[in-house]
């Protein structure tokens, strides 16, 4: 199995803003003897530390020769691949000893509103930063529906450290899809196959919970299975801000609704209320470009977000995509006309705290365009499909891998605020310059050529499936 990997420190900090997580590869003290380059461990067979805050809260050992089967049981066994288990180490230092944020009110650290008045805008906290799946707290710090799991409350610290290991892992192996692992304990392994984030080995016959091997899924992963609440890249989802309320839902509840607007005319599910401007909406550090990358729903109010709004839709380069071109009064209209718009949402985001540019997310069943782009496009739109748009503002924030991993985030919130959305589209004008660099850098489909009312553009359709297989989110 090919993996990509790291013989130096990976550095990243978590989506709160403030946690700083560092993964490296264990030091151990000097032999007698240097050993040689071809008795010296490789890459892929090193064990490695995971440090928050620059404490040790984990360690990823490894034994080059204990191998399993990560290939799944279709595939035949000459065929099939195998790779070394990694087992967790935890060290005893409680993940909230070190100085994670995990009450209500996530510090995200550039002065933006982390949630909607309400809450902390990633889910419901029942005062210990697990969800307890009934509103009502239980005291032991893991999920705990109709009496099935019920752990020590001290093992809270232990779930939120071993989700972090996790996290590290997947950005150091970023390219493989499946990691087999041993969890350190019987509770750390209920929680893992509880929430989705591993699944138990086919191949493997242990029965003692704490030795099981688990096989970690990127999808599973990257999905949000098992993230802690304070801890979530969806950072806000006002569906479930009332707190001690409606967290198990786990969607906004469907009931039907309909708009008739201009040229849409159509019934579709109701959708949740949009947070309140300013809000912090999704939050994730990109190692590659070496800084944390936000998206806010943009608040016309604030001087900061409208000048720099204003200053990019008047810039000949955004102009020739945007047709948006005007005064002040123009700008502030068409914002106004955005936030009081159920369908649509849109965001400023912004690179370490300094705006980069803009965006639009919204549901694609009630859009304008969605009675062009049905149309002999082989897609089908769902009830909860959606679509984005990009605008990069900012010359200095412009590039191939920046633009990549906006439009990975953007496309991730998208999936992550509905797990029921199976597709996002877009469908940006064909002679843009980011045509080619959306083709190449996001595993989406190009359709065709549409005409719109406004605009001829290319429509792009990314399946939910595909994506997290094989977006990049290093």
């Amino acid at each position: 199995m090919t993996t990509t990997t790291t013989t130096t420190a990976l550095t990243f900090t978590l989506p709160d803003g403030t946690s700083t997580v560092t993964i490296r590869p264990t030091q151990k003290a000097a032999p007698s003897e240097e050993p040689s380059q071809d008795t010296a461990p490789s890459k892929k067979d090193s064990n490695h530390e995971v440090y928050l805050n620059d404490h040790l809260i984990a360690t990823w050992v490894i034994d080059p020769s204990v191998k399993t089967r990560v290939s799944p049981a279709q595939v035949l066994d000459e065929r099939a691949e195998f790779d070394s288990v990694r087992h967790l180490v935890l060290s005893s230092r409680r993940s909230n000893d070190n100085g994670v944020c995990n009450g209500n009110g996530v510090s995200n650290g550039n002065g933006v509103s982390d949630g909607n008045g309400v809450s902390n805008g990633n889910g419901v906290s029942n005062g210990n930063g697990v969800s307890n799946e009934n509103g009502v707290s239980n005291g032991n710090g893991i999920s705990n529906r109709d009496g099935i799991h019920s752990v020590e409350a001290h093992s809270k610290g232990e779930l939120e450290n071993t989700w972090i290991s996790i996290y590290a892992l997947w950005l150091l192996h970023h390219d493989l899809d499946v990691i087999p692992i041993t969890p350190p304990s019987s509770a750390t392994t209920t929680y893992l196959l509880a929430t989705g984030l591993a699944a138990p080995s086919p191949f493997e016959s242990a029965t003692e919970s704490s030795g099981r091997t688990l096989l970690l899924a990127r999808e599973a992963f990257w999905q949000g299975a098992g993230t802690p609440d304070n801890l979530s890249w969806l950072r806000s989802r006002p569906e479930a801000s009332i707190p001690g309320f409606n967290s198990h839902l786990g969607a906004f509840a469907s009931q039907m609704s309909f708009t008739r607007r201009g040229n849409v005319c159509t019934t579709h599910p109701l959708r949740p209320q949009k947070p309140a401007p300013g809000t912090v909406v999704y939050s994730r550090y990109i190692v590659e470009v070496g800084q944390h990358l936000q998206l806010v729903h943009i608040d016309a109010s604030n001087p900061v977000h409208f000048s720099a709004y204003a200053r990019w839709q008047n810039s000949d380069r955004v102009n020739h995509g945007w047709r948006e071109r005007g005064p002040d009064e123009k700008h502030a209209a068409y914002l106004e006309s955005q936030r009081i718009d159920p369908h649509t949402m849109s965001l400023i985001f912004l690179w370490d705290g300094e705006p980069a540019g803009y965006s639009e997310v919204g549901w694609a069943k009630e859009d304008n365009t969605a009675c062009f782009v049905s149309s002999n496009c082989g897609i089908h739109i769902g009830e909860f499909d959606q679509l984005s748009h990009i605008l990069v503002g900012e010359e200095k924030f412009r590039g191939g891998k920046r633009y990549q991993a906006v439009a990975t985030s953007i496309k991730h919130l998208c999936f992550l605020r509905d797990p029921r959305t199976t597709q996002v589209i877009a469908e940006p004008r064909f002679d843009l310059p980011s045509v080619p660099i959306q083709a190449r850098l996001l595993p989406q489909e190009r359709k065709k050529r549409v005409q719109l009312p406004h605009k001829q553009a290319v429509l792009f359709a990314l399946q939910r499936e595909r994506f997290f297989q094989e977006g990049h989110f290093y």
